[in-house]
């Protein structure tokens, strides 16, 4: 027996009555066809779900014995709860054992038979019973904007401790860094703020924005703000309270909804929290084990050594799972979730979600929809989010209970991968079927799909084909521009990329400055100044113009998704609503 004596497809209704993710309770037909002279005498399917464990079950035909081929199913009951369920299939003839189960590249479709061990497993994703994610959402045109380099309002310079400000709009990004430890000295800063975005919104309406996410805002002591000081508090070079409720109001009547960035994994060292330098009027977990937070970190050996994320030491770890900060930023009247949903914000982005624990995105997920149904909560997962495994925990993301959408790098991947040669259609077709797949189509269709974002490589950059590698140094990647004819390859490539990201199934992300044709290679110069100035207006038309197109047509937006023949250098499909 070898592959073309068997077959199981996953992604055909002939071989499994539920192709992709189900409902939980649901019952889905599993099918297997072989074709044999061998003498069959036991076909099995082997489940695995969590909290089911393994389970070995008879399949049975109802064709004759002597027919060249048969077709072996079973009628499967999926599990009352949310989880992922995993299945193979076992084929005993009179002479050996076959397994038959998910190809070598675990992609889904069209399986493959192995003879001698257990065989990678197909994947069910089973959601709650009548999950669903916000409506509104899967509409969106979304703009990501990191506040400090978008748009300057006023020309007031804000005092604020190891700030330095750029003298111009048009200075180059940098680190003024440590020579011997590479730590941050300071900080810089080109003023970019609240009212400055207020002031664009009529730009981004009229390039056709629906929903902004904004970078952090809280105070801190970085340009980043990823190192919170204060989660109650908008950052002196951003603005204040008013400010952001005035950009929230005006950008509402605008018709276009804010969601913020939520990071939680961790806090700044300098900060109300853990207070390393001094600089806040409290009692932090640095300071003292009596401190109110001193229970939130994690000390090997009081008070300097302690955990941090990814070993920045600015960057002290959180016990997540801790009452005391779980009631902090999730339960209590006043928590920060609590505080910015009253301030009119649509959603939330979570930092490193795969870095927090389950207890924390569960429980903020559920509070986050008592507040608002209709709020959205986007999870930064680089992988296919579906199957994530995180600190050896496997992740429910998308069985109802944890997340509505994930920022889909592997939709980025993949479709880079493409069009810069490095693989085919059909390879490229394979992949991101995958993902369909595996998401519940409520989440499927409200994916992040971004092909930039403030952690990678600008995409122009990228599709010019710079010489990017791992040890050019910070400055030299600063200084980086592409000549011309390299810039146009890279521009050429970017209209096709924003036209398949309009037109594919989720939600569409641009990057701030992609639109303009803005270059660079990772932090900090991905994270140039928008170029009010000199950026290139034709892309922008190009990007508008497509983006009209999305929110002209619901097709485009929620319309049902048609894989055509795609091979070499073509990569095809189709959208298409079906209508009584």
């Amino acid at each position: 027996m070898d592959n073309s004596n068997v077959e199981h497809n996953s992604q055909n209704i002939y071989y499994r009555s539920t192709v992709g993710a189900a409902e939980s309770g649901s019952t889905v037909r599993l099918g297997i066809r072989l074709k044999t002279e061998e003498k069959i005498r036991q076909v099995l399917l082997h489940t695995w779900a969590e909290g089911n464990g393994e389970q070995w079950t008879d399949l049975s035909t109802r064709d004759k014995d002597d027919a060249p081929e048969k077709f072996y199913s079973i009628e499967w009951k999926l599990p009352e709860k949310g989880g992922l369920v995993w299945y193979y299939f076992i084929i005993v003839t009179a002479d050996r054992t076959y397994y038959y189960g998910n190809n070598i590249e675990q992609l889904g479709g069209i399986g493959q038979l192995y003879y001698d061990y257990a065989p990678p497993a197909f994947q069910i994703t089973v959601y709650r019973k009548g999950a669903k994610t916000p409506d509104w959402f899967k509409h969106a045109v979304m703009y990501q904007i990191f506040p400090d380099r978008f748009f300057r309002a006023g020309n007031e310079i804000v005092e604020k401790r190891g700030a330095v400000y750029h003298g111009s709009w048009k200075d180059e990004p940098f680190y003024h860094r440590d020579p011997v430890t590479n730590d941050v000295l300071y900080y810089d800063y080109y003023g970019g703020n609240l009212r400055g975005i207020e002031s664009k919104l009529d730009y981004l309406k009229d390039l056709g924005i629906s929903v902004i996410y904004l970078n952090p805002i809280f105070e801190s002591e970085s340009n980043h703000h990823y190192d919170t000081g204060d989660y109650h508090k908008i950052d002196v070079t951003l603005g204040t309270d008013e400010d952001f409720r005035h950009l929230i109001n005006t950008a509402r009547e605008k018709g276009i909804a804010i969601i913020l960035d939520g990071v939680f994994s961790h806090t700044g060292s300098d900060s109300i929290y853990f207070n390393r330098k001094g600089t806040y009027n409290s009692v932090g977990a640095y300071q003292s084990k009596e401190s109110p937070y001193h229970d939130w970190y994690i000390f090997r050996n009081f008070p300097n050594d302690y955990e941090s994320w990814w070993n920045f030491a600015n960057l002290p770890n959180i016990k997540e799972d801790t009452p005391s900060y779980m009631d902090f930023i999730i339960r209590n009247s006043d928590s920060v979730l609590h505080h910015w949903m009253r301030e009119g914000i649509a959603g939330w982005r979570l930092d490193v979600i795969d870095e927090l624990p389950p207890e924390f995105s569960q429980a903020f997920y559920s509070e986050l929809k008592k507040i608002n149904p209709d709020a959205v909560m986007i999870g930064e997962v680089w992988e296919d989010a579906s199957n994530k495994v995180a600190y050896g925990v496997q992740r429910q993301y998308f069985c109802g209970c944890e997340m509505d959408s994930s920022m889909n790098y592997p939709f980025r991947e993949h479709m880079f991968d493409f069009i810069l040669g490095q693989t085919d259609g059909k390879t490229c077709m394979r992949r991101l079927e995958s993902l369909r797949e595996n998401y519940p189509k409520e989440n499927f269709y409200s994916t992040m799909n971004l092909i930039a974002s403030h952690d990678i490589l600008r995409p122009v950059t990228v599709f010019g084909e710079a010489p990017f590698n791992g040890n050019m140094s910070e400055s030299d990647q600063i200084k980086f521009k592409l000549d011309a004819e390299a810039e146009k390859l890279g521009k050429a490539r970017l209209k096709m990329a924003a036209l398949w990201q309009m037109t594919y199934p989720g939600v569409p992300c641009v990057y701030y400055g992609d639109e303009i044709g803005l270059q660079g290679f990772k932090d900090p110069s991905n994270r140039r100044p928008y170029d009010w100035e000199n950026g290139d207006t034709e892309l922008r038309e190009t990007y508008k113009k497509y983006i009209a197109a999305r929110n002209d047509n619901v097709v485009l937006q929620t319309g049902e998704f048609l894989p055509l023949p795609s091979y070499d250098d073509i990569f095809a499909y189709a959208r298409y609503s079906q209508r009584s």
